[in-house]
């Protein structure tokens, strides 16, 4: 194995840098201003990646609102079938997957958050009931559910 030093090493980062984004700003010209810029643009991502799955990052972005929330979670959320609570809110806005339990958690959490009151219900329909419902989904214009294996 061959060890690199501190400096091959930021200077290979802040290549693949300019590289990965195009970027035409000139290479800096000393150790302690890569690493400042390295930093930066490490803390820059962080916040980046941050939005995707921190929940209240998320609630501002949607300005708190039930309807943006709802289409948020209804489209932006996949269907992926698997037994039980297996993600967590967290774990599903990270992955941006979840089966129904997963989504119906984080969709709860995500509305109360935003002061608006949501819980989960569970019950048992009769045969009519599921007819009616089957005659609603059916006439819904619902998205294609996306299922990965």
């Amino acid at each position: 194995m061959k060890i690199i030093s501190i400096k091959q090493t930021l200077s290979i980062v802040m290549s693949l840098m300019l590289l990965s984004q195009s970027v035409t700003a000139s290479v800096p010209q000393n150790k302690e201003d890569a690493q400042a810029e390295f930093i930066s643009y490490l803390e820059n991502q962080q916040e980046v990646y941050k939005k995707h799955f921190d929940k209240e990052m998320l609630l501002e972005e949607l300005d708190y609102d039930v309807d943006k929330i709802i289409n948020f979670v209804s489209h932006k959320i996949v269907y992926q079938a698997y037994d039980g609570v297996l993600r967590g809110v967290e774990g599903t806005l990270i992955g941006r997957a979840g089966n129904a339990h997963d989504q119906a958690i984080t969709l709860a959490s995500m509305l109360n958050d935003a002061d608006i009151e949501a819980q989960i219900l569970v019950g048992e329909l009769n045969n009519a009931q599921i007819e009616e419902l089957n005659m609603q989904i059916a006439s819904a214009n619902l998205p294609k559910i996306r299922t990965y294996r």
